[in-house]
């Protein structure tokens, strides 16, 4: 076994602008620094004999600008293209061991829209991300320890919808819905196996959401409040090893309540999983483990409860 500690001292500046190149059409740019250095205390326990400690320590530093274009297509629309960087700091993974900083490109171009006499809302973008040397969680199978290692290129696009709509005073709904292919462009785990085409970790190739709320006041009682809630996705894995994934699955969730006229408190009977769907947060199978292990992790079955809330 063995004790470890890890210490972050990160600090970062920015600053953006924007100018008007016409009256309609805007240029923005912005521009951030960040610095960061991790210091990581190790010490090993072998068959009860604890070892020295060993620290070591290092630091990254980036710029990452961002640019873009916006313009008005009238009071109700625009639509926006933007150019953006990000930085990862790196991240030790045992002693005499770190992980590389991870690097992203991201491209956006996308419509933010309103109708109906601002009744309705639908926002559309369209994305692209190019990584390099993105940190991935890998299992180390001669101490069933996790660490991390870093995927020399990665890539993302995606379409994503977003709508919200008032059907009455007190009916609103919302839909998502979300259109993702992200794979590895290039991932050399080991001298022999690269998993270049494998689908990224936590990356179903499609969501939706749906959500219905009513909210009404009555006089001498005070708001009530409730909500229907329909989430689906499509299959996803939790490594690059693309093994263990999880099926396709929906959630529905509700919630009927009532909150005081004040807003003090607020009473509410709420039901989650109705469907009493088996949905995993983490998967670790015979991939890591010698024989046919399987250790899973997953939510909560179907529960339903009472939450009562008062604001002092």
């Amino acid at each position: 076994s063995f004790r470890s500690v890890n210490k972050t001292e990160a600090y970062a500046g920015f600053g953006d602008m924007s100018y008007s190149l016409t009256d309609k059409l805007r240029f923005n740019a912005g521009i951030r620094y960040s610095t960061e250095t991790k210091t990581f205390t190790d010490r090993n326990e072998t068959n009860g004999i604890i070892g020295p400690f060993i620290t070591e320590e290092d630091s990254w530093s980036e710029w990452t600008p961002k640019v873009g274009l916006d313009y008005s297509l009238s009071d109700d629309a625009m639509v926006y293209f933007t150019v953006s960087t990000g930085f990862k700091s790196g991240a030790f993974v045992a002693a005499g061991t770190s992980a590389d900083p991870e690097f992203i490109t991201a491209y956006e171009i996308g419509a933010k829209t309103m109708w109906l006499d601002n009744r309705l809302r639908l926002n559309v973008s369209a994305f692209q991300y190019d990584y390099e040397d993105l940190q991935v969680e890998t299992w180390d199978i001669s101490t069933n320890t996790p660490g991390f290692s870093n995927a020399a290129k990665a890539g993302v696009q995606g379409l994503e919808v977003d709508a919200v709509a008032l059907l009455s005073e007190s009916f609103q709904v919302n839909v998502g819905l979300s259109f993702l292919d992200a794979e590895y462009d290039d991932f050399q785990v080991s001298e022999d196996v690269n998993v270049k085409g494998n689908k990224l970790p936590q990356s179903p190739e499609f969501t939706a959401n749906i959500g219905l709320s009513y909210n009404r006041h009555v006089n001498g009682i005070g708001n009530l409040q409730a909500r229907a809630d329909y989430y689906y996705s499509a299959e996803k894995y939790f490594w690059h090893t693309n093994v263990a994934p999880q099926d396709n699955y929906e959630l529905i969730n509700a919630s009927i309540g009532v909150e005081s006229e004040d807003g003090l408190w607020n009473v509410s009977l709420f039901a989650k999983n109705l469907t009493d769907e088996l949905v995993y947060t983490r998967r670790l199978t015979n991939s890591f483990f010698l024989g046919d292990s399987t250790i899973d992790w997953a939510t909560a079955p179907r529960t339903f409860g009472v939450s009562v809330t008062y604001n002092f």
